[in-house]
Order: C-alpha cells, then structure tokens, then sequence
C-alpha cells in the first residue's frame, strides 16, 4: 500500500477489549456501509511487531504469506460478518504477548480503525457451594480510595455488572439480579487501597471469571471463581476413611501430580503425590503417618486417599487438585462419636439424640440409616409422616418415631424385636441444622439358665482371659428395672 493511500486515512481512538489468557477474544469494527464486503481488502496489524501484519484478507480469501508467525493458526475473519459491514477478527488462544493496540485498514473507504486488546492472567479463588468468598485486589496505593469508583463484573453475563461502588455509596440499579443481596465492598479495605469484595452464600451459577475496574488508574484486574460441591463422607473417631475422586480419565494418572488440602489449616497441605512418590516436608504434623494414596486406584484413574484413626479434628472440607486437568474435587467429612446402646435378641430398643433445641420438630426431616447396608435407610420422617419406600426391607414393620419426644426437641427411635444382624452404628441425620449422630447398638443373645423357687442359682460368664480380674470392676444388672 503506498504513502500517498496512507495519508488520506482519518485516525480514530483506540477502543478497549479485555480477554484472559488462554480465551478467545473478538475484535471488531463495524464499517456503516450496510453491505457485503466480502471481496474487500480488510487489514488487521500491529505496528510495535515485525512483520506487523496479523491478518490479510483479499476477494474471499485469507493470505498468510506475510503474517506474523505469533499469530499463524490463531486469527479467522467472520464472513458472515463481512456479508453485513462488519470486521470481526476472531483471535484464538489468547497469549500474555498479544496484548496491545489492533490496526485495522480498510483501504475501500480510506479508514482506520484501532482496538486496544489487554491480556490478563487470571487468578483463582476457590469456593463451595453455600459459602461466603471474598475476591481481593490489592491496588498498592496505600490511600483511602472509598470515594474512587470501583466496578466489578462478569462479561459472560447480561448485565455484566456485578457491584458498583462510587463516592462511598453502592449503585444497585444496573446490578445483575442474580446478585442482589449478596455483595458487599469492605469500607475498611477501601481506607487501605484494598478491594475487597464479599460474595456470600455461593452458588454453581456463580463460577467465572471476575473482572475489577479501578477507573482511577486505568487498570484492571481478573480473578477467576471455581465453584465446587461438597460431597459428604461419614466416619467415627478411630475408623479409617477413604477419601475418592474419579476424574474419570481411565488411564495410569500414577505419575501426576495430585494434592490434597484442607484450606481452614495452616500448613493447609494434607498429602502431595508426584511422579508416584509422596513429599511429607510441608504436611500438617496433624496427618503426619496417617494418609495413603491408593497406587491401585492411581493406575484406573481414581484418586482414593486413606486417612487412618480418624480425630473429631479431622472433620472438614477436603480439596483434591488434579493440576493435569486443572481440575479440583471436594470432599466433606463428617467425624462422629459413636455412643453405644446394647439389647438382647428378642428385645425392644431405643436408639435416642438429643438436639438441645428445646423447641417442637415434629415437621423437620429426619433420617436414620446405616451406612453398612444397602440400602442403607432404616427410618425417614418428615412433615409428621414417615416414608416407607426406601427403608431397608429388615426394618419394615419394625421402626416407630417417638412423636411425643420429638416436640421436646429429642429424636427418638424405637426398633423393636432385635435381631443379631440389627447390630451396627446407626447415624441420625438432622438437615435443618446440619448435624449427624452416631449410636453404636451392640446386640446379644440370652443364654437361659433354669431354677425353681427356693433354688440358689449361678449365673456364669466365662471371659476367656485365663488370668486373675479379682481387681477388675464387674456389674450385673435387670435393664427391666429401676434402681
């Protein structure tokens, strides 16, 4: 193209398009002309790059002869949208070097047309399902920035914005209503140069990509939201407990690397896996000795993590990141104390938990199971009913709720005509105030011994110790009676 062509070309402002690494980013200028444009030639160049051509299209074709290598592969014009006088240059894969000011030439109407791309990185914060998170910029200002205006968004949203604050004041009224009530900006950040702002009572919905204007430095900043479930695992105090994640991969994964964590500790590591080797050196002391990753289930593509002789201060959220696949997995585990209750065979049982709300519940779920049987439901009430379609066939007929305790705030669950096999920790779950209660019930048989009235008899016990218990403490007792 000669000098001449160039100097009748009208500058215009460049305008800005933000895209993080790794995504794909559109630039796009519309021409008015209202036609086809397809047979044009359209320009697209970066003048600080040698060669500076990113993408040269001439009568329907594409000619890559003289484009700059960075870009081979990378850079599609939408015919569809030269079919209605619009330029758009679709940029794939976007790198941190790709940042910077887009030319584009189009020589039919003797115009130019710029767009400034910035290229972030996106920073990760990581949440679940219900809680509260906080994303954070730290603007190194050290100064009170409350009457500065700050805009956070989501532009895979529509509306995009997320919270508007200006002036000491929050602007509601273009917010995206799906969160409403739930974002606050720390005033006392703000007196620091800090941005924070608290996003509560997370949802799936609310994973992406979170963008933060800070209009008085021309910046911006890009944190990314992974949000996860938390599935639940269930163990009392002494038990092992696996902990598993199947990433579905279906291959030998005995080489990546693989973390577990617990993000409410310090040190927050609970095991780190690489190359089929375990690194103890920043383990918490807590769980030194104690964890295990199945070789086995690493060659199927399944990370299973044994945790042994589990303490009520193992309960917690635990974080399986998979860095292969960028990918993290969630496991709750609930550590219970198993209270135990013994009954003969034959006998009547009560299998009792005291939720201390001192108030009626008798409309709340609740549910006993076992999780050694499947299926694993002995009794689910709920709203004053009791649901029979999915307790375990040996409890039909043989399970009642105490209605009576349940308005003092007690669960009580009789099972009737007890049987060897009703042996076993039975876990009462309470939903309406996140809770779980084990009871270990422990089942005997009655050995029978006769006598008639007048007779002294001998009740026996053979404790198979072969050694002298005259020191020991020994108590027989009538369940039947009271004191």
């Amino acid at each position: 193209m000669s000098e001449v062509t160039r100097s009748f070309f009208r500058l215009g402002e460049a305008h800005s398009v933000m895209a993080l690494v790794g995504d794909d980013v559109t630039l796009s200028y519309d021409t008015k002309q209202l036609k086809n444009i397809s047979e044009e030639t359209v320009e697209w160049s970066r003048t600080d790059l040698k060669p500076d051509l990113v993408h040269l299209h001439d009568d329907r074709q594409t000619f890559y002869k003289l484009q700059n290598p960075a870009y081979r592969g990378r850079t599609v014009l939408s015919e569809e949208d030269l079919e209605r006088g619009i330029i758009s240059l679709r940029l794939s894969r976007v790198r941190l070097a790709d940042e910077g000011n887009y030319t584009c030439l189009f020589p039919s109407v003797h115009n130019q047309y710029t767009v400034q791309l910035l290229v972030g990185e996106a920073h990760s914060v990581m949440a679940l399902v219900g809680d509260d998170v906080t994303l954070l910029y730290d603007t190194k200002r050290l100064t009170d920035i409350r009457e500065e205006t700050v805009e956070w968004s989501r532009t895979d949203l529509n509306p995009d914005l997320v919270h508007l604050h200006e002036d000491r004041r929050t602007f509601y009224k273009l917010q995206n209503p799906a969160y409403r009530g739930r974002t606050v900006l720390s005033e006392e950040d703000l007196e620091r140069g800090i941005i924070s702002l608290r996003l509560s009572r997370v949802r799936l919905a609310d994973e992406g990509n979170y963008t933060c204007l800070f209009s008085s430095v021309h910046n911006q900043y890009t944190v990314q939201l992974l949000v996860g479930e938390a599935h639940s695992v269930m163990a009392l105090v002494g038990d092992d407990v696996t902990l598993s994640y199947d990433t579905k991969r279906l291959t030998d994964i005995s080489e990546e690397t693989v973390e577990w964590s617990r993000t409410d500790l310090n040190p927050d590591l609970v095991h780190l896996h690489e190359d089929r080797r375990t690194f103890y050196k920043e383990h918490n002391p807590a769980y030194r000795g104690r964890t295990v990753l199945s070789e086995e289930d690493l060659e199927r593509g399944i990370i299973s993590l044994r945790l042994s002789r589990v303490r009520l201060a193992d309960e917690g959220n635990y974080t399986c990141l998979f860095s292969s696949v960028h990918n993290q997995y969630t496991v709750q585990l609930l550590v219970g104390e198993a209270h135990s209750v013994m009954a003969l065979v034959g006998d009547d049982v009560t299998l009792s938990y005291d939720t201390k709300q001192l108030k009626n519940i008798s409309e709340e779920t609740v549910e006993w199971s076992r999780t050694d049987l499947k299926p694993d439901l002995v009794h689910l009430h709920d709203d004053r009913q009791t649901f029979y379609k999915l307790q375990n066939p040996a409890y039909r007929g043989r399970t009642v709720l105490s209605e009576e305790d349940l308005e003092r705030g007690i669960i009580s669950l009789r099972l009737s005509r007890v049987r060897l096999a009703d042996e076993g920790n039975y876990t009462c779950l309470f939903p309406s105030v996140h809770n779980q209660y084990t009871v270990q019930l422990l089942v005997g048989e009655a050995h029978s011994v006769m006598a008639l009235v007048g007779d002294d008899v001998t009740l026996s016990y053979d404790t198979k110790q072969l050694k002298d218990i005259s020191e020991e403490t020994v108590e027989w007792s009538r369940t039947d009676l009271k004191s």
